[in-house]
């Protein structure tokens, strides 16, 4: 059976877009943030530095390289006797004074036994990890509290400033077994998901399961055209054609096995028409002659039975999405809708996208190298309600400029709209900067509605919706999919001294440094006065790796 491995394989790569990643992500996220939280700490910047009550007893590197790569060291550390919320629970070392108090108490002629000296010493000398879970369990061996809270204060100390808030959480969940647990129940249910994705092709021998799968599901549809599609190798030799990716050949070769009615059949013959018919050509030639020296009412049904017999293969197999992709599909065709990218990736098609997964589509089918998405706004106010991607297209060319510069806008509802192909290097930024770039923009800027008194209305970070923050995530979530070591600037980043007043009005490569993303942009846009090609950012890691090891004395 000839199987074309092309095609196959272009299904297989499908398959993913089919998928519901939604929980998934949101779980991975989660685990993320709570395990950076916990695990990660502000301790061993310097030796001896004391956060928390723990005193740090190595020094590890944390430079932006480290940061970059997410490794972070263990970083040792020592109880100290004075701790943030335990200061009463923590036993002190005993002084002079104790002891000799002790002591004499214990050599008194009230004390009969007999007992050895007591000597100063802290009974709880505990070595432990710098991270707010680790010096938990630590002081919790000192004191055997177990309530978090009474710990909270000596985790937050330890925990980077923007992530205190939530440490005890963080800790409590890590503790248990409860992020366990959701992962386990989010990782069964993906499973769940690739069976239904791929219709049970999960055997352990993809081979087996695409042929028979294939074959179960286009068997049906041969059988249907006559019995005679039944018969001998009539229906192997059809799906060996389908399986190989050809639709045409698998019509010729089902118009010549499709059987002539008998009494058609005879009269044809004896009026000179062939009806050796062997493909799609022969089929449509016998129907033609017949029509024409053949015109009896009872002759005529039986033409008509025949070429609606031909016109319901060409039908049904002509338009069928052949290879794997025939089994492998959930049903739910909204919910993972992707068109074909090429016809929304088209100049000013303004399609409004209904999916990560179709984002990621049309930058994984863009011929164009791109390595780096550019964050605008619009200039729009509060009330830009109706504005989209064609109307910030009219207006552009109103002030007679040919089309608006954005490959994507996200409205005030949240929508994502495409707008110039990607495949276009387009004028949405400093020359400099088109070559290896896409823009979107945010419809908003100004945080207001229009005709309010003079200087109420401002340019601000506040006229973006929630929706179209979520969208922000969606978005980059999709470009990362396709473009892992990609950059993401705003276009204030490529500016000299900008304010509050630049687009997008927000720090993108903070904002992307957080949660979900925790992602990093590398390289400097002005001073390199470009943006890096792949093997460039590359390059940079490896330069930051590089960085990294020296500064642990590895090189």
């Amino acid at each position: 059976m000839a199987i074309s491995i092309d095609k196959m394989a272009e299904e297989l790569a499908k398959i993913s877009t089919r998928i519901d990643y939604t929980d998934l992500h949101t779980n991975l996220d989660k685990a993320v943030a709570l395990t950076k939280t916990g695990e990660t700490t502000k301790l061993g910047l310097t030796l001896g530095e004391n956060l928390g009550g723990f005193e740090a007893l190595t020094e590890i590197a944390k430079t932006q390289g480290e940061k970059l790569l997410v490794l972070y060291e263990p970083v040792i550390t020592q109880m100290s006797e004075f701790v943030p919320g335990l200061e009463e629970d923590i036993k002190k070392p005993l002084t002079s004074d104790n002891e000799t108090a002790i002591n004499s108490i214990i050599k008194s002629s009230a004390v009969t036994s007999t007992a050895t000296t007591v000597k100063s010493s802290m009974n709880h000398k505990v070595i432990s990890d710098g991270s707010p879970i680790a010096i938990k369990a630590g002081a919790g061996t000192a004191t055997g509290i177990t309530d978090t809270g009474k710990y909270e204060d000596m985790m937050k100390e330890v925990t980077e400033d923007d992530l205190k808030d939530g440490v005890a959480q963080a800790v409590e969940v890590l503790q248990s077994d409860e992020l366990k647990t959701q992962l386990a129940n989010t990782f069964k249910d993906l499973d769940t998901k690739i069976v239904k994705a791929t219709n049970g092709l999960n055997s352990g021998s993809l081979l087996k399961d695409v042929s028979e799968n294939f074959s179960s599901t286009f068997g049906n549809i041969l059988g249907n055209f006559g019995s005679e599609f039944t018969t001998g190798d009539n229906t192997n030799s059809v799906l060996n054609k389908l399986l190989g990716g050809s639709n045409t050949d698998a019509i010729n070769k089902s118009a010549g096995i499709k059987t002539i009615p008998l009494n058609l059949s005879r009269e044809a013959a004896e009026n000179g028409i062939s009806t050796d018919v062997r493909n799609l050509d022969g089929a449509e030639n016998f129907i033609q002659k017949a029509l024409s020296r053949l015109s009896s009412v009872d002759f005529g049904s039986l033409i008509t039975e025949y070429q609606t017999g031909i016109d319901d293969i060409i039908t049904k197999l002509g338009s069928a999405n052949t290879s794997v992709a025939a089994t492998v599909s959930d049903g739910n065709t909204a919910r993972h809708r992707v068109r074909n990218a090429e016809e929304t990736k088209a100049d000013n098609t303004f399609t409004s996208l209904s999916s990560q997964e179709e984002i990621t589509s049309i930058l994984s089918s863009t011929t164009r190298e791109f390595t780096t998405v550019v964050w605008h706004w619009s200039g729009h106010y509060n009330n830009a309600a109706n504005i989209g991607a064609e109307e910030l297209d009219a207006e552009y060319k109103e002030i007679g400029l040919k089309q608006s510069p954005y490959h994507f806008v996200i409205k005030k509802d949240g929508t994502i709209e495409t707008g110039t192909s990607t495949e276009n290097e387009s004028a949405h930024t400093l020359e400099e900067y088109r070559k290896l770039s896409i823009g979107v923009v945010f419809v908003g800027g100004y945080n207001g509605s229009p005709g309010g008194p003079p200087g109420t209305v401002e340019l601000s970070v506040k006229s973006l919706t929630r929706a179209q923050w979520d969208s922000f995530y969606i978005f980059m979530k999709a470009f990362y999919m396709e473009r892992p070591g990609g950059n993401a600037f705003g276009q204030n980043d490529l500016i000299e001294n900008p304010s509050s007043h630049n687009g997008p009005g927000f720090d993108v490569r903070a904002k992307i440094a957080e949660y979900p993303l925790f992602k990093t942009s590398v390289g400097e846009p002005i001073i390199d006065k470009k943006f890096l090609t792949h093997e460039e950012i590359l390059q940079e890691l490896k330069t930051a790796d590089r960085a990294l090891n020296e500064s642990k004395d590895i090189q």
